[in-house]
Formats: structure tokens, C-alpha cells, sequence
């Protein structure tokens, strides 16, 4: 038997017949700051819940509208239950699941990334920084999206970000109230080169052609 769950704003039910479907969403009332008022199936939206229950496309992806208004959509979703609070548990879990297995990816980034930024090799660094530059205009301080790039010597991915820092905000052009991200920012790119040759840059036996 199919299940469906309806949402409409915090209401939820979990509808086994089409008839379920109508009685749950006749029920509920729009609040308008002019005048609230319930809300009612009209007959291309009963027509699109009875073709779900039979298993058909019914082309909503997001809901269902009951009037042809967006605010009166409905959402709906496969049911995971037989009761909407075994339901609403179980996607809780799922949501949970998801937050922890994002915290742990974005962790293994950070400390991948640090151990890059860390990395102590001497010698010439390809550096980008993407940052909000302040600027004055008629209304006070607006932000333009901006790129710096350069070639540093530094020590590390680190201290190349750190003389990148210095070098724009002893900069002129770069207004004090622009927003520099950290070093852990994708914003920041870096690139280990190798010490300068004549011919280029020379690291790990690789030879990097100057641009």
C-alpha cells in the first residue's frame, strides 16, 4: 500500500488514500495578515493525489497546490513508516547521519589542508587570494569580489599566506575595512614552485616553465 507524508508548514500527516489526503489538507487554514482562511482541494490538485496513489507522474516534484497559489503548495514525500512519528524520526536519524558524515568530511579537509599549509619547503610560491575589497562610493563602504596574485619566497604555504596578508594591507589599493579570509580558506590557493633557475623553477626534480 502506497504511503505518502504531507507537509504544510510545521502540520504533517501521513496518508494512506487519496480521501486522506483531501481530509488532511481541508483542514488546514492559510494565515494572511489581512484574513485567515482554510485552505480547500480544488480539482486538478484532487485529480494529481488520486494519480499518485495510483502510481502515475503527476509532475510535482515540490507539491501539490491547492489553489494554484504558491503559498498554498504542499509538500509530500514517500512515507518511511506506518505512523508519522516513527517517520519523523527516522528522517531526523537520516538528517543526523548526514550532519555527522559532512562534519567528519569537512574535518579530513581542514587538517589535509593544514598539513599543506605546514609543509616546510623554502622557495618560490604561486599564490591567489580571493577576498572582499572595501571601496567608497556615495552611500559609505561596498565590497567588490577581487583577486591578487603574485609570486612570494617563503617557507611554507603558511607564510606565503601571511606575506600575501602583509603585502595587501600595506597596500594602498586595499582599504583596512576589506575582508581578507583565512588560510584555511578555499579562497586561498598556493602552489610550491621550487627555488628560481635560469630556465625556471626547479622542486622534486620537476621543472616548472615561467610564465
Amino acid at each position: 500500500m502506497k504511503k505518502y507524508v504531507f507537509c504544510y508548514l510545521d502540520k504533517k500527516a501521513l496518508c494512506n488514500s487519496p480521501e486522506e489526503v483531501i481530509a488532511f489538507i481541508n483542514g488546514l487554514i492559510f494565515k494572511n495578515w489581512a484574513k485567515d482562511r482554510p485552505l480547500s482541494v480544488n480539482k486538478n490538485c484532487e485529480r494529481k493525489i488520486r494519480a499518485l496513489f495510483d502510481g502515475l507522474d503527476t509532475g510535482d516534484l515540490y507539491g501539490l497546490a491547492t489553489t494554484g497559489c504558491g503559498v498554498t503548495r504542499i509538500n509530500f514525500y514517500p512515507a518511511l513508516a506506518d505512523s508519522i512519528e516513527e517517520h519523523i524520526r527516522i528522517v531526523e536519524q537520516k538528517k543526523e547521519t548526514e550532519r555527522a558524515k559532512r562534519m567528519k568530511q569537512n574535518t579530513e579537509r581542514l587538517n589535509r589542508r593544514a598539513i599543506e599549509l605546514n609543509a616546510n619547503r623554502r622557495g618560490w610560491y604561486a599564490v591567489n587570494l580571493n577576498f572582499d575589497r572595501a571601496k567608497f562610493g556615495e552611500r559609505g563602504i561596498y565590497y567588490v569580489d577581487s583577486n591578487f596574485s603574485g609570486k612570494i619566497i617563503a617557507d611554507s604555504g603558511m607564510d606565503a599566506y601571511n606575506k600575501t596578508i602583509d603585502h595587501l594591507r600595506d597596500s594602498v589599493d586595499v582599504l583596512p575595512d576589506s575582508i581578507l579570509p583565512a588560510a584555511i580558506s578555499d579562497r586561498f590557493w598556493f602552489e610550491f614552485l621550487g627555488m628560481k633557475t635560469d630556465d625556471g623553477y626547479y622542486s622534486s626534480n620537476v621543472l616548472f616553465n615561467q610564465q
